[in-house]
């Protein structure tokens, strides 16, 4: 028997629509998980009383307006879509459009802020435009959210988010960082170790997002940049993982033909170029807002999510790929 809910989300197996399915539940709220299958959810939200698990594919329509019924919120997980083709998403996406029109929904869409050239600047009023394949793709679907809000007049929040990190949500590019059975390995980088990047815990992210629906949530259409709050170099972030665990891990930073050389060898190649080109270009902030994004100098507050997650990876990562 389905719950009575409000939310329903889709791509709820990890990322920020796990983070977002989480906060949910310690909010004590009740929502609907729309999944392909439930050999990516998580127990905890399996056997949840608070969770409705509904099964169909992102391209049916029928499947998607049975999940929406009733409801008032659809929130977009991320994770699946980098590895989706462009013709794929764009039919996922016109579906759920058309359907948060219809049932008059607020379509929440998490985005990414890692997407664009290192040189480019980024100020309040602006926005550089991508340069890589993956924020040529995110740039696409937000143009496309624009303009179902204003011809539509779908209600859309959008939510741009740097590299997450997290239990169950932290991002392919970092995660080997958390993994037990890696931790006394080499680290193999494809972006400067000691450039400053946002890095973002996915269960601030997924709190903010849920107060940003509480406010205001009438508003036809609004885009949020959460930049983390603080920014790290990744050898930073790999010193405050191993205060945790007590392992110092030896960081390689690959040069581009390295890059290039392994990609040829995967069966995804497209996909992980995306994925490389996403991580390893950064944005460089406007200096009148350095301020606004202080590096992090007091890492006490990021220590228990850091054992939550150090935690999550040690009781769930496969021992048969270590």
């Amino acid at each position: 028997m389905e719950v009575q809910s409000d939310y329903v989300i889709l791509s709820g197996g990890s990322g920020i629509g796990y983070a977002f399915a989480m906060h949910l539940l310690s909010e004590n709220i009740a929502f609907t998980l729309f999944v392909q299958s439930d050999e990516y959810v998580a127990q905890q939200l399996r056997c949840s009383p608070l969770v409705s698990l509904v099964y169909g594919s992102y391209e049916d329509p029928v499947a998607l307006t049975g999940a929406v019924r009733h409801k008032k919120y659809v929130f977009m997980g991320r994770c699946s879509r980098r590895l989706m083709p462009l013709k794929h998403y764009a039919i996922l996406m016109a579906n759920i459009i058309s359907i948060a029109v219809r049932h008059r929904l607020l379509l929440i869409y998490p985005g990414n802020i890692c997407q664009y050239e290192g040189g480019m600047l980024i100020t309040k009023k602006t926005l550089p435009r991508p340069v890589t394949a993956l924020g040529d793709l995110e740039t696409q679907m937000e143009d496309l959210l624009l303009q179902a809000a204003v011809e539509l007049q779908c209600r859309v929040m959008i939510v741009r988010i740097p590299v997450l990190w997290g239990p169950n949500a932290t991002d392919r590019e970092i995660e080997q960082l958390f993994l037990p059975g890696r931790r006394k390995m080499p680290v193999c980088f494809p972006v400067n170790a000691d450039v400053l990047i946002p890095f973002a815990y996915a269960g601030d992210v997924a709190a903010f997002i849920f107060r940003m629906i509480q406010i205001d949530a009438a508003l036809p259409f609004r885009v949020f940049h959460y930049a983390g709050g603080v920014r790290l170099t990744v050898r930073g972030f790999r010193d405050l993982i191993s205060h945790v665990t007590g392992i110092k891990r030896k960081i390689i930073v690959l040069s581009s033909w390295q890059i290039y050389l392994l990609t040829l060898f995967c069966r995804n190649r497209l996909a992980v170029r995306w994925r490389l080109n996403c991580f390893s270009t950064s944005y460089q902030l406007h200096a009148s807002l350095e301020e606004e994004q202080p590096v992090l100098q007091n890492s006490s507050s990021w220590m228990e999510p850091v054992r939550e997650t150090i935690k999550y990876y040690s009781a769930h990562y496969d021992k048969s790929q270590r």
